[in-house]
C-alpha cells in the first residue's frame, strides 16, 4: 500500500485529511494493532467492580457518541464511531469487573467538562450543540493537559473499537477491519475474556 508520501508529486506540499492519515497509521500500524488487541483482551484490567453499575447517565453517553464521532466522523463508504459502535465498546468495557479505575475517571472528568463547556455556550447539552461549537468546546479543553489527557482515553477507545474483534462491542459487524482491508485473526473469541473467567 502506497503512503501519502509516495503518492504526491515532489513539489506539492502535504495535504492529509484527518481520515486519510488515520487510514495510513492504522494501516501501517501492526504495533498500533497489537496494543489495541492487548487493551480489549483486558491486559490492563485491574480493578474488581459490579457489572450491573452504569457509571455513566443517558446524557453522558450521548456527549461520549458526539465526541466519537468529531474523532471518527461518518463518511461516504466509510465507517465512522456510529457505523463502528464505539460508543457501545466503551459500554462493554465499563462493564468489565476489572476494568482500571484510572481510565474510568479520566472518561467522567472529560464528560463532565464537556457539560460544563455546554452550558457555558448556553446549550442544553454537549451532544446537543453543533459539530462547530463541539469541536471549540474541546479545543478549548485541549489546552488543559488534564482534559488532553483525559480526551486521548476517548481517542483511544475510539481506535480499540475501530480494530478490536466485534465480540468486544466495537468494530460492528467486522466494519472497521474491512475498511482497512484486514483480515481477522483465526479463531476468534466466542465472548469477551472477562465473561468466561470464574
Amino acid at each position: 500500500m502506497a503512503t501519502l508520501a509516495q503518492t504526491r508529486p515532489a513539489d506539492q506540499p502535504v495535504q492529509v485529511s484527518r481520515r486519510a492519515l488515520l487510514r495510513d497509521l492504522l494501516a501501517q500500524g501492526a504495533a498500533l494493532a497489537s496494543l489495541a488487541a492487548a487493551v480489549a483482551a483486558g491486559v490492563r484490567l485491574q480493578h474488581h467492580r459490579s457489572a450491573a453499575e452504569d457509571p455513566l447517565t443517558a446524557g453522558q453517553w450521548l456527549d461520549l457518541a458526539a465526541v466519537q464521532a468529531l474523532i471518527l466522523p461518518s463518511e461516504a463508504e466509510v465507517p465512522g464511531a456510529a457505523e463502528i459502535g464505539a460508543t457501545q465498546y466503551v459500554r462493554q468495557a465499563l462493564a468489565d469487573p476489572r476494568l482500571e479505575p484510572d481510565d474510568l475517571e479520566s472518561l467522567q472528568g472529560l464528560l463532565l467538562a464537556l457539560e460544563r463547556g455546554a452550558r457555558q455556550t448556553g446549550g442544553p447539552s454537549f451532544a446537543a450543540l453543533a459539530a462547530k461549537n463541539q469541536a471549540d468546546i474541546i479545543e478549548k479543553l485541549l489546552s488543559d493537559p488534564e482534559a488532553a489527557e483525559q480526551f486521548g482515553v476517548v481517542v483511544v477507545c475510539t481506535l480499540e473499537a475501530l480494530l478490536t474483534d466485534p465480540v468486544y462491542g466495537g468494530n460492528r459487524n467486522g466494519a472497521g477491519w474491512r475498511w482497512l482491508g484486514l483480515e481477522p485473526a483465526l479463531p476468534q473469541p466466542p465472548q469477551p475474556w472477562f465473561q468466561g473467567a470464574a
